[in-house]
């Protein structure tokens, strides 16, 4: 055995000898236990719905995608992922949300020309219904909210490692029986430093305002830094720093997947949210199933008070 062998079954004794610490049980129960801090910011209808990443391997990873996105799912967190695209992708993305809510999505990408590639996506989020009041507390009639966004990314690269990916979108609000829409764009940077470190920089949600008839309000400008590093053959690990910049809050997350025999994958991430004077943090988990081109993945991300948020992807490449 050489010693880059050694250092390799060194490396893997260790992780064998972490996994079997009681304090992983510990861990574990967290998840169960823990709020997501990503969902909370969810929760609130309107513009926030322009925060959220449909897809279960992102919500998976705690979200900490800027790096570390890839394919048609990538339009969602930083457009410039798109440069890695090898063919066509389409991928459906389904979950359950608090409150009788349901967010459905869906994207195609494809390469174009010249190390180019691009891609259309949609997303919606229906809230439920809900019970209207009025001043004195009287019920007034139920009443709706939806949000949905259609969005056209395109990424290629610009030289010396760097990618540079931009995403234009359509988004509508209906709250009881008001409309409100607002165009936004999407920017983001790539850079591989070297085989198994990458940086990524995503801006998004930059545009004017909505109205629905009592004022404008702001779109949830926010810009994220990340990095990725692939620690072992089939296992990544990956950071974001993300900052809500009109809510003047701060989100950091960690991430990993581990694949297991080249079908099989594991992921977990953790996020924590600072504003104010709270903090809010929260584990999740996933899988994820690859057969012959057709990808499965699937997130658990518990909150506290609200049940749970499950999300399944499924993407397709041909």
């Amino acid at each position: 055995m050489n010693r880059e062998e050694a250092g390799r079954t060194d490396v893997l004794n260790s992780l064998i000898w972490w996994l079997s610490r009681p304090y992983v049980l510990f861990l574990g129960l967290a998840f169960l236990l823990t709020p997501s801090c990503t969902l909370l910011n969810a929760l609130e209808s309107g513009a926030e719905f322009l925060n959220i990443d449909p897809s279960a391997r992102a919500a998976a990873m705690g979200n900490a995608q800027s790096a570390l996105a890839l394919g048609a799912e990538s339009a969602w967190s930083n457009p410039a992922g798109l440069l890695g695209l090898r063919g066509r992708e389409l991928a459906f993305m389904k979950a359950d949300w608090p409150e009788d809510g349901t967010y459905s999505a869906a994207a195609f990408a494809a390469p174009i020309k010249d190390g180019w590639s691009g891609a259309f996506s949609y997303a919606r989020l229906d809230y439920g219904g809900f019970e209207g009041r009025d001043e004195n507390r009287a019920a007034t009639g139920s009443f709706e909210a939806a949000d949905r966004a259609f969005a056209l990314s395109a990424a290629g690269p610009i030289g010396g490692g760097f990618g540079l990916g931009v995403t234009a979108r359509h988004f509508s609000s209906y709250i009881a029986g008001r409309t409100a829409s607002a165009l936004s764009a999407d920017a983001g940077l790539t850079a591989r430093l070297s085989a198994p470190v990458r940086l990524g920089l995503a801006v998004r949600n930059m545009g004017g305002g909505m109205d629905y008839g009592y004022g404008t309000s702001r779109l949830p400008l926010s810009v994220s830094l990340g990095a990725a590093v692939n620690l072992l053959p089939g296992m990544a690990l990956a950071a974001d720093v993300k900052r809500l910049v009109y809510d003047r809050e701060t989100t950091v997350s960690v991430g990993t997947e581990y694949m297991l025999g080249g079908a099989m994958t594991m992921r977990g991430g953790y996020a924590a949210r600072m504003g104010g004077a709270d903090m809010l943090g929260g584990f999740s988990g996933g899988l994820g199933v690859m057969m012959s081109g057709l990808r499965l993945d699937y997130s658990f991300t518990p909150f506290a008070g609200f049940g749970s948020s499950k999300r399944l992807t499924m993407a397709l490449a041909f």
